[in-house]
């Protein structure tokens, strides 16, 4: 059996209510996007794919070895993905001092245990906020990353690391807690 799972940083869950009622009045007022519920957002270090249940098991006795102090996280500005002149995905941006060197160490585990491909550019914050179905003008755009600037959300500290296992369902992705390591 075979699980897709990936790694990440939750999100605590007054921060994921928070974004959504900030965002409310954005979505309606922007074009056609799948926007992300805020209960399926995270910060991912490293994304795997599909993993046999041994794998999975080496991977998680790989990560117990993975040390790290808790995150600081603070959300400001957004961005596009591939790129502002053809967005395809808004995101939700910010500083989270310590994180990349976790992903790195995650990436390198990974690699180890399951032979995955190793990660080419560096780890940067990004939180998906919507998938975007049709061309938003550069005027949505700016709204977007206006919204995203002004957010005002305090910063928090993440001191958890999970292993998810991805269930992809007509509905959106459903995440499952596969385990969880204190970052301390």
């Amino acid at each position: 059996m075979t699980r897709r799972l990936f790694v990440a940083l939750p999100i605590p869950e007054d921060f994921l209510k928070a974004i959504g009622r900030r965002r409310r009045p954005l979505e309606g007022s922007l074009p056609s996007a799948a926007w992300v519920r805020p209960a399926s957002q995270h910060l991912t270090l490293k994304f795997l794919g599909d993993v046999e249940e041994d794998g999975e098991r080496r991977l998680i006795e790989a990560l117990d070895g993975v040390k790290a102090a808790p995150v600081p996280v603070h959300f400001t500005g957004g961005g596009f993905f591939p790129a502002r002149r053809s967005p395809r995905v808004a995101w939700l941006g910010g500083d989270a001092k310590g994180a990349a060197d976790l992903a790195t160490r995650v990436d390198r585990a990974a690699h180890a245990t399951l032979h995955t491909d190793r990660e080419k550019r560096p780890w940067a914050l990004h939180v998906t906020q919507a998938r975007i179905r049709h061309r938003w003008s550069k005027v949505d755009q700016a709204a977007f990353l206006e919204w995203a600037e002004t957010l005002d959300l305090p910063p928090f500290t993440a001191t958890e690391m999970v292993l998810y296992a991805s269930d992809l369902r007509p509905s959106g992705a459903v995440y499952t807690a596969r385990q969880v390591w204190t970052l301390d």
